[in-house]
């Protein structure tokens, strides 16, 4: 409604001349404390504030606030908010800059990941999402990986267990050779 008579439909047109009086007023900068000496019309205030370099920014991420310089050189490239795009590109899209390395070790669909057999022989690399498959598909290779390897360890420990065998067998013959030179 018009501020004068209350009137609910009305329109407002810009004094011109007004507008270029109010403009054309001089203004310094709001930022002289941090040492900027600009002074201009007022309508150009706006345009000088957005190349001003030591201008308020804050970080759209994490909030962190600093000047513009500071933030927009410094900052970004290490805010640990900031969102990286997934490698593998995948259906996440977007990353938290301080989670990626999470995300690619545990949750990323696309990451290559290890067989779970693979101490057993398998060197199968597989998307994440792929796994289970690929589990259920070389189910039987996987089980005569594991028999080859239980063979492989059983024969190495009794190889252990023999040569323990010997070096008790002469650890007693040295004792029982000291305990007879003792008499």
């Amino acid at each position: 409604p018009c501020p004068m008579c209350k009137e609910p439909n009305f329109t407002t047109q810009t004094d011109k001349y007004f507008k270029r009086v109010v403009n054309g007023l001089k203004v310094r900068c709001l930022h002289k404390g941090s040492g900027c000496e600009w002074m201009g019309d007022l309508g150009s205030l706006d345009q000088h504030a957005n190349v001003f370099p030591k201008r308020p920014w804050r970080c759209q991420y994490c909030d962190f606030t600093t000047t513009y310089d500071v933030g927009a050189n410094d900052h970004l490239p290490l805010c640990l908010k900031f969102p990286e795009p997934c490698p593998n590109k995948c259906e996440a899209g977007t990353v938290e800059r301080c989670d990626l390395e999470r995300h690619l070790a545990t949750e990323c669909p696309l990451q290559l990941v290890a067989c779970e057999f693979s101490r057993a022989g398998c060197t199968e690399k597989v998307p994440r999402k792929d796994l289970a498959r690929h589990m259920e598909e070389n189910m039987q290779k996987h089980l005569l990986n594991m028999s080859l390897l239980n063979l492989s360890l059983t024969q190495e420990l009794h190889e252990k267990m023999d040569e323990k065998d010997r070096q008790i067998a002469e650890l007693q013959l040295q004792l029982e050779q000291r305990d007879g030179n003792a008499k």
